[in-house]
């Protein structure tokens, strides 16, 4: 009696073969419950010995559906294209209120860090050690000599991450913890070291290195 529903299984299974695409959302649905079905259909077949002959086909057909359900269609460079085209525009559409949101608190703590080095020498300290001033001094950004080592985009991808999971975690404390993460890093991070650089004659350098890798980096945060 459960031929039928084995049958029409079969045939979803063929079709699938043929091309994914053409299965409905109700069809995958289908085949994928198909799955627990077949299972407990198995199971019954290998604990009574009048249906121990079914066995091995009940066992092809589940190995058939898992198969199928968690097989992924090969991709190609049109699946690239779409998801710079189609997919993150529109997720990021989605979601618009809450980046520019971010951007304007990122940069609001960045305005105010500018404007207080901008004001003083003395808070320059705030933002930077001895050393790095000193270099600055000497005409050389912290960062000469290490741009596309190794080890200089290890550092900055374990940043960016680090800052990124703190981002989130702290949105647990009613998004008051990300709130304060995304205006003191437009500070710390951005602001301030700006600042200081066009201080010294070498802002335009800093902008350059954040040009490179920077709007991935925020995107990523945002």
């Amino acid at each position: 009696h459960r031929e039928p529903f084995w049958q029409e299984t079969e045939g979803l299974l063929q079709r699938a073969k043929r091309s994914i695409q053409d299965l409905t959302s109700q069809d995958l649905r289908t085949l994928a419950l198909s799955y627990r079905a077949v299972m407990t259909d198995l199971s019954r077949a290998q604990s009574d010995p009048r249906y121990h002959h079914l066995v091995p086909y009940l066992n092809n057909l589940a190995q058939r559906i898992q198969t199928q359900v968690h097989h992924s269609p090969p991709s190609d460079w049109r699946d690239l294209i779409r998801f710079v085209t189609v997919k993150f525009p529109q997720a990021v559409w989605r979601r618009k209120h809450w980046i520019i949101l971010s951007t304007l608190l990122f940069v609001l703590g960045a305005v105010l860090a500018f404007w207080m080095v901008w004001g003083g020498p003395e808070t320059y300290r705030y933002f930077m050690g001895d050393d790095t001033i000193q270099g600055l001094k000497e005409g050389k950004l912290w960062m000469s000599g290490e741009t596309g080592a190794p080890h200089q985009s290890s550092f900055l991808m374990a940043n960016n991450i680090r800052v990124a999971l703190y981002a989130f975690a702290s949105g647990l404390l009613m998004g008051i913890g990300s709130v304060i993460l995304l205006f003191f890093n437009g500070m710390v991070a951005f602001g301030g070291p700006l600042a200081i650089t066009f201080q010294y004659g070498l802002g335009y350098k800093l902008l350059m290195f954040v040009a490179a890798h920077g709007p991935i980096e925020l995107t990523t945060i945002f």
